[in-house]
């Protein structure tokens, strides 16, 4: 498995999982496939390039055998008094690539690079209540849960309850 930050090469595959990961688990994303379906190739591309236009957005990916199969994204507040404070989003892992520690590799590299980014304390995440698997490997990570945002995702007549979560950069 190679575990490394995508490129603007790696534009088709990314947009192959993400909508693979909306596609098969709407509830654990605020996109839905069908809002992400519709962007044009043209806004696809200029998409891509703002979430690793590096060093304070960046994605990373697992491949098998050349192929994306695992990747999560990081982005970094920007403001004066927030820009100690990034985000990790879009964690997937495809089925065929889980419990082989995939996930895990996956966020130790977003971490490692993170600290590279002076100034960056913290990482926040949220993660549907309902996804037990991403909640458990987050845990062994070392993100805590600091609250939960009931309702935080509603698709047809059914609503999910979001776990916001905090890793600490000065906690190794």
């Amino acid at each position: 498995m190679e575990i490394r930050l995508l490129d603007a090469g790696d534009t088709t595959a990314f947009w192959q999982l993400r909508l693979e990961s909306l596609r098969d688990e709407p509830q654990a994303f605020g996109s839905s496939y069908e809002e992400n379906l519709a962007i044009p190739e043209a806004e696809r591309q200029k998409t891509f390039a703002n979430r690793i236009a590096g060093p304070n957005n960046f994605m990373v990916g697992a491949f098998e055998a050349g192929k994306l199969v695992g990747m999560a994204g990081f982005f970094r507040s920007s403001g004066s008094k927030d820009r100690h404070k990034a985000m990790l989003w879009g964690m997937y892992v495809a089925p065929e690539a889980r419990h082989g520690g995939t996930g895990r590799a996956i966020i130790t590299k977003l971490i490692e690079q993170a600290r590279t980014i002076e100034g960056v304390e913290l990482i926040h995440l949220g993660v549907v209540t309902v996804q037990e698997a991403a909640f458990k490997l987050y845990r062994k990570m070392g993100f805590e849960v600091y609250g939960t945002e009931p309702h935080a995702l509603k698709i047809g007549f059914d609503y999910f309850d979001e776990y916001l979560m905090v890793l600490r950069l000065d906690h190794p």
